[in-house]
């Protein structure tokens, strides 16, 4: 199993990177609060996959709102804090970071 698939609640730090890869991917704010939303979009497959996605991101079609609602959710957090959970989730960090910037 992944890492994400062995938890019924993620840590703290890995719902909030998450939540903000997927706000800046176009999803739901008020959907991905649920964890269980969080793994239905992990686990699509092909095209509508999370790597898939994230080759086809564009920063340039990111509004400011969804950039800003993204980097919400990344306050208070650190990379070490995130990497404690896992490297998977903390390269996830680093890309939501730098999509971030704006």
């Amino acid at each position: 199993k992944q890492w994400y698939q062995r938890r019924v609640r993620a840590p703290g730090a890995v719902h909030k990177t998450m939540t903000a890869v997927f706000v800046m991917l176009g999803e739901s704010e008020k959907k991905l609060a649920q964890w269980n939303y969080i793994l239905q979009l992990l686990n699509k497959p092909g095209k509508a996959s999370l790597m898939s996605r994230i080759s086809d991101f564009s920063k340039e079609s990111v509004s400011k709102g969804t950039v800003e609602r993204a980097r919400k959710q990344l306050d208070n957090l650190t990379s070490v804090e995130v990497e404690s959970a896992g490297k998977s989730v903390s390269c996830l960090f680093l890309w939501v970071a730098k999509a971030c910037e704006m």
